[in-house]
């Protein structure tokens, strides 16, 4: 059975590879940190804050790895359905603090950069003076003004929390430990970081499937997601087919085992990642890859090529949890309907499995999975899928129809798992495991 699945397959396409926020607004991939940035997010954001109305200020406090380090940049995160908008005014602070208090910081000189909110949805990457410290902590975040109804603070409440996000005071010299203070919904880890100086050497480029979120191979012909520091100073999304080569100036360069270099096409470039196709025919073995503008090499790395590295979208395009999938019902009279696997709950801020209802025994229902790195599989006999534990049987394993890079694997449901409840999705191919995802029976 291959079923293209049009509308079905369009929705989860942009979806997994676009990724979305806790409240179910479109943000541009899952926000790793850079290699030059620091964080105590972990790049997904499931609720927002602000003052009823007026001013807050918020920072976080961040230790670098070594000294003496620079700072030279702000990134903030602004969710595009918190109200804030394209424009709005805000004061980025930069200071340092080397006192060893965890819960309150005083004494801190902040120097104030205004700026604008250029992007929703993605971080903005700000200019700052150049700070060198010796010891201690860069301590970074924003005041803004605005109205009841704008929430600018984004939080990652994902576990654990870090207890380095604070709120400080009208003149912001002293700051509170969020943690600590009670009844304010404001537990957990601000989506403000800072970056850090590089050289004028290039910098790494660090690839990774953009389905499982591991880089240990990539096959030809699957969708990578990259991410290093300066790679772009723009950010920008391929809007047409076929794609293009070049994005805000930028492109990326592969050369395989066999000396053979090609240009990849490009789905998506910003300072902080880039979102590419690997093209077609390259040699197994290690590649080098560069990200260039023009002539001039902005950043460096490598990867191993495969014939096949299986991985497999996630509802919340993290390569965990629900499955990004739909089921196929068919029933008795050769009627067919597709159904939902995984919706965004609202209360819980993520996503949910959607428990699958396996019917009569009439019915037939298949699980259409989408995934990356699969389609050059050997033979359909060498894919294999358990779902909680149970051995299925795989109808189709390939590429999906009308889409670049994106796979799918077509999977007939057994009647044992009625009642399972939530199971794992586990799926081999040729030998190698892809990420485990989920779904839920009833």
């Amino acid at each position: 059975m291959r079923t293209t699945l049009t509308i079905f397959l369009l929705a989860i396409f942009i979806f997994t590879l676009i990724g979305r926020t806790a409240n179910g607004s479109v943000s541009l991939f899952l926000q790793q940190p850079a290699p030059n940035e620091l964080a105590v997010d972990d790049g997904t954001f499931e609720v927002s804050t602000g003052s009823t109305a007026g001013s807050l200020t918020m920072v976080n406090r961040l230790t670098p790895a070594s000294y003496p380090a620079t700072l030279n940049g702000v990134s903030v995160f602004f969710r595009s359905s918190d109200g804030v908008t394209m424009g709005a005014p805000l004061t980025l602070l930069v200071g340092a603090y080397s006192g060893s208090d965890t819960s309150f910081l005083s004494g801190i000189n902040f120097q104030s950069i205004p700026v604008t909110v250029s992007a929703l949805g993605q971080f903005n990457v700000y200019t700052a003076p150049n700070l060198t410290i010796n010891a201690g902590d860069f301590v970074v975040g924003f005041r803004m003004a605005h109205s009841s109804a704008v929430r600018p603070f984004v939080i990652d409440q994902t576990l654990p929390r870090r207890a380095r996000s604070f709120l400080c005071t009208d003149d912001s010299q002293s700051c509170l430990n969020t943690e600590n203070i009670g009844g304010v919904n404001v537990r957990g880890n601000l989506g403000i970081r800072a970056r850090l100086a590089s050289g004028t050497t290039p910098t790494t480029v660090s690839t990774v499937s953009a389905a499982s979120f591991t880089g240990n191979e990539l096959a030809s012909e699957s969708i990578a997601a990259g991410f290093g520091a300066n790679l772009s100073t723009a950010t920008e999304a391929a809007s047409s087919l076929p794609l293009p080569t070049t994005l805000a100036g930028v492109s990326l360069k592969l050369r395989d085992s066999a000396n053979r270099e090609q240009l990849a096409s490009l789905f998506f470039v910003s300072p902080g990642q880039l979102n590419y196709l690997l093209p077609p025919g390259l040699a197994n073995g290690a590649a080098n890859v560069a990200v260039m503008r023009g002539e001039t090499v902005l950043a460096t790395g490598t990867l191993q090529v495969a014939r096949v590295a299986p991985g497999l979208f996630a509802a919340n395009a993290s390569g965990q949890g629900v499955a990004a999938a739909v089921a196929l019902r068919r029933r008795a009279d050769g009627s067919e309907s597709f159904e939902p696997v995984a919706r965004f709950d609202q209360a819980q801020g993520r996503f949910v499995p959607v428990p699958i209802d396996l019917g009569p025994e009439t019915d037939q229902v298949f699980l259409i999975l989408y995934g990356s790195g699969f389609r050059f599989r050997s033979s359909l006999a060498a894919t294999a899928v358990t779902i909680g534990g149970v051995n299925s049987e795989v109808l189709f394993a390939g590429d999906a129809p009308g889409f670049v890079g994106l796979d799918q694997c077509n999977v007939r449901l057994s009647r044992s798992l009625i009642g399972r409840g939530e199971v794992d999705v586990v799926l081999v191919v040729d030998g190698k495991m892809a990420n485990n995802v989920r779904i839920a029976t009833r």
